[in-house]
């Protein structure tokens, strides 16, 4: 397969060749999907390749990771851009306003260029004067079961890079689900502060676990700079 770095639009998936036909599985041919758009970019050390499915979702594949990822902005269910590559040589320049990366994307709501900046935690407003605004991350990992075992969730520790002065959240919150995910219940919400890195990030008491297993998810505006990974304990093991 070839990654491209533009933008191409196809109406009808049942036009491709069999080789293209991967993509029917993942994007069901409903009538919200009938335009599809590829970009990819290079960020942070990652190679991601998006595909933006009509009105439904914007997916993100993590080439260096293996791992999909879904991208949107505040009140939609895709990400607001739409085209976007690595501009290679638009660094450099020493104007004060000059980007702090080469990645561009093009808004296809307010008509608006976006430079990423995987350092910052906020994200810039449209036009000029519009106050920044937190976005939502949420990552999500999980414990299988099987049989009749009904361990006890003791705990669940969250290692993650925190206390960053320039965090532009202090809240973690943890959800999780015993149905695969077609229902959530909160474990509530951790606070971490400024210039605290060593700080312990858990929640206890979370009750008895039962096949299929458990799903738990992290969600937090800013207040990591990167998640490690996650230990559940339940009994006396770990997981």
């Amino acid at each position: 397969m070839t990654w491209i770095l533009e933008t191409a639009f196809w109406d009808d998936f049942g036009a491709w060749d069999d080789g293209d036909r991967w993509l029917d599985s993942l994007v069901p041919a409903d009538a919200g999907l009938r335009q599809i758009a590829a970009f990819a970019f290079s960020l942070d050390g990652h190679d991601f390749y998006a595909l933006r499915c009509g009105a439904s979702e914007t997916l993100l594949y993590d080439l260096t990771t293996g791992s999909w990822c879904s991208w949107d902005s505040p009140g939609r269910n895709v990400w607001r851009a739409n085209s976007g590559f690595n501009w290679v040589g638009v660094l450099g320049s020493g104007a004060e306003n000059a980007p702090t990366t080469n990645i561009v994307l093009g808004d296809d709501t307010f008509g608006t260029l976006w430079v990423l900046d995987p350092d910052s935690g906020i994200d810039d407003g449209p036009f000029d004067g519009d106050a920044a605004q937190e976005f939502t991350r949420a990552v999500t990992g999980g414990v299988p079961i099987r049989g009749r075992p009904s361990p006890r969730c003791n705990a669940v520790y969250l290692t993650a890079s925190i206390g960053d002065a320039d965090m532009a959240s202090t809240s973690i919150q943890l959800r999780y689900s015993d149905d695969n995910g077609r229902t959530y219940q909160s474990a509530g919400t951790s606070i971490v502060q400024p210039g605290l890195y060593t700080t312990e990030v858990r929640w206890r008491s979370l009750g008895m676990m039962k096949a299929p297993g458990r799903i738990f998810e992290f969600i937090d505006s800013g207040a990591t700079v990167r998640i490690d990974g996650a230990d559940a304990r339940f009994d006396d093991q770990t997981e």
